[in-house]
């Protein structure tokens, strides 16, 4: 059988063989590239290949035990597809038919017990919200931390791992749950590992996850992306015991305009992998920059023609001045008329998107024309093709200790435009005792203070860049308090005083209450 790997999802084979062969491949899938699952049932293949999977011919309770993710394509023998509707299965109904390909006798089958395997999954999790929510916490034990990381980006899925590390370190009961690359993270196997558990501290990123918890659960929510749910129709319902935090004052302004108090949190970093490396020689000449290219996101803002002029304009508009303005940007804006069918093309369209391939592809590009007796070396995705920036690129980098090697090796960090201070490539340079050299976007209403002038170098256009370079401009910057201020355990550390400070409000509003109780029966 040929298989489109275009075409490629979790499925289903008729044919173990087939199966085996499509596994082999090791497809990826989805915008956070996981490994595609290769079904099948019969004879059982012997093989380490994680993605290919047995079932029974009666697998319902087995696929839900196994806690991988459903197959959304039945593949026969002939190598015609069935479609199944997403997202899985889980809007399949006791008498749906699948949605594309002749339906045989096999594929029904393989339909009915998808049905069963939901069903069945929503009766256990309906028992498991009735136990997580009578569960009894008692808050003079020692805390205990959920933290359920969804395998998929990468910078989200490093910081739960510092959250999970620091609170380790400080003595919390840490339950981390983070899914493979085959298996499924979603509501059912969070509601299973909390009922187990039973958390006092329950932590997410990008994500409320209020909506199973025990009343008694305190559920701490950091924004650190601009998510759906902030930029959409749909209300944020918050519990008592919510605390949530932003990372930048965009993802606040929307927060605010969703009626939610949020208090600031920056990115902080494992302090025993990005540090100063006594065995690593810094070179006062060489400057390091690392992160992907985002040329890839000019695409699909070429779709219409509308795109096409706001891409062009914006670009001019750099090309006088790298430090664009709001003023000047809104103008923009207005005066192009963008309609549905521009909005279609583009449904999860920002303007950011674009701005952040001008503050960092075209910023580098104009940087290394400036920085003569300067060694640049560039890490990341995406620049092998840029024929100004290959020269620089040497390659990707593994997160965490490769990343404070390199940036132990030289003096300077590069740092385009970004919506806050704080970036995390910041942190992890200066962590590593790198100055950072940062495009100067103070001036935006949307950079709130501190600027941080002791540890970060500013520049506001690359001719300006060689001038400071030429001044030395690191031989004042220090970079000590800066330090203290990412750990992860100063994040814990507020968390638990705002715990702290919650029980002790409720116990004396309980005695409060209790009092006055007792002075009305006496009344009486």
């Amino acid at each position: 059988m040929n298989i489109d790997h275009n075409l490629t999802e979790d499925s289903f084979f008729e044919s173990p063989q087939d199966a085996q062969k499509a596994a082999k491949q090791q497809s990826l899938i989805g915008p956070y590239q996981h490994l595609q699952i290769c079904y099948y049932t019969g004879s059982k293949i012997i093989t380490a290949d994680e993605n290919l999977i047995h079932l029974p011919s009666d697998f319902a309770a087995h696929l839900l035990e196994l806690g991988t993710r459903p197959p959304t394509k039945i593949v026969k023998k002939n190598g015609s597809v069935v479609l199944l509707p997403k997202p899985y299965v889980q809007n399949l109904k006791p008498k749906t038919r699948a949605t594309s390909g002749d339906i045989c006798q096999f594929s029904q089958c393989i339909i009915d017990k998808l049905n069963e395997y939901e069903q069945l999954k929503e009766i256990h999790y309906q028992q498991l919200l009735i136990k997580v929510r009578s569960n009894p916490l008692d808050f003079n034990e020692k805390l205990r931390i959920y933290i359920g990381a969804d395998y998929g980006g990468k910078v989200v899925l490093n910081n739960y791992r510092i959250i999970r590390d620091a609170a380790k370190a400080m003595g919390y009961e840490v339950l981390y749950d983070e899914n493979s690359d085959v298996e499924l993270m979603d509501d059912y196997r969070r509601v299973k590992t909390i009922a187990q558990f039973n958390p006092h501290i329950t932590f997410n990123i990008n994500r409320v996850r209020n909506h199973f918890l025990n009343e008694a659960t305190f559920n701490v929510i950091w924004f650190q992306d601009h998510t759906l749910v902030l930029v959409d129709d749909s209300k944020i319902r918050l519990r008592e015991r919510d605390n949530v935090y932003y990372l930048t004052q965009e993802i606040n302004d929307c927060l605010i305009a969703k009626g939610v108090k949020a208090n600031r949190q920056d990115f902080f970093l494992n302090s025993d992998v990005f540090k100063e490396r006594s065995d690593v020689a810094r070179s006062n000449k060489k400057i390091v920059f690392v992160g992907s290219s985002y040329k890839s996101r000019l695409e699909k803002y070429s779709r219409t023609n509308n795109l096409k002029i706001l891409t062009n304009e914006l670009l001019e508009l750099f090309k006088q001045d790298w430090n664009v303005t709001e003023s000047k940007l809104n103008q923009l804006l207005s005066s192009i008329e963008l309609n549905e069918a521009d909005f279609l093309a583009v449904p999860d369209f920002h303007v950011n998107e674009l701005l952040d391939y001008f503050n960092r592809d075209l910023l580098l590009e104009e940087i290394v024309k400036h920085i003569d007796g300067y060694e640049l070396e560039i890490y990341g995705d995406g620049w092998r093709d840029n024929q100004l920036l290959s020269p620089y690129h040497k390659g990707s980098v593994k997160y965490g200790e490769e990343i404070s090697k390199k940036y132990n090796e030289a003096q300077f960090s590069l740092v385009p435009a970004g919506g806050y201070i704080l970036q995390l490539r910041v942190i992890e340079a200066i962590s590593s005792g790198c100055i950072p050299l940062a495009f100067d976007n103070r001036s935006s209403a949307r950079i709130k203070p501190p600027y941080y002038q002791e540890a970060i170098c500013y520049f506001n256009s690359p001719r300006q860049l060689k001038q400071q370079l030429k001044k030395t401009c690191y031989s004042d910057k220090d970079l000590t308090n800066i330090k203290a201020d990412t750990h992860a355990s100063a994040f814990l550390k507020k968390i638990e005083q705002k715990i702290r400070s919650t029980l002790q409000i409720s116990k004396e509003n309980t005695g409060q209450n209790q009092a006055m109780c007792a002075r009305s029966r006496i009344s009486r």
